[in-house]
């Protein structure tokens, strides 16, 4: 038997549903503006402090991105690699965030 696309991509959504409880479960235990944080993580956002990032993920001051960034980190949710850049731990969440939550 081969293993075409279709195949994948069915088996990508199977486990894309059945973490989605555990995902649902993770937002629930976060504030609105952390999850705003990570909606716009998601969608590939970088200058977090900016004015325009701000208000579209409700993001309050750039003085709560160090706040937003460090509560994530602490509930292993993100990591912060070389550069300073952000990412999630988990990439089938990030595709969650950006694919199914914020649809």
């Amino acid at each position: 038997m081969e293993c075409s696309l279709a195949i994948v991509d069915e088996a990508f959504e199977g486990l894309v549903n059945q973490l989605s409880l555990l995902f649902s479960n993770i937002i629930d235990s976060l504030s609105v503006r952390q999850i705003g944080f990570l909606v716009a993580l998601a969608k590939g956002e970088t200058s977090f402090s900016s004015k325009e990032v701000l208000q579209k993920y409700d993001l309050g001051t750039s003085a709560n991105i160090k706040n937003l960034k460090q509560v994530t980190l602490d509930k292993d949710i993100i990591d912060i690699v070389s550069g300073n850049t952000i990412e999630f731990q988990d990439p089938i969440f990030e595709y969650w965030m950006r694919n199914v939550y914020s649809k």
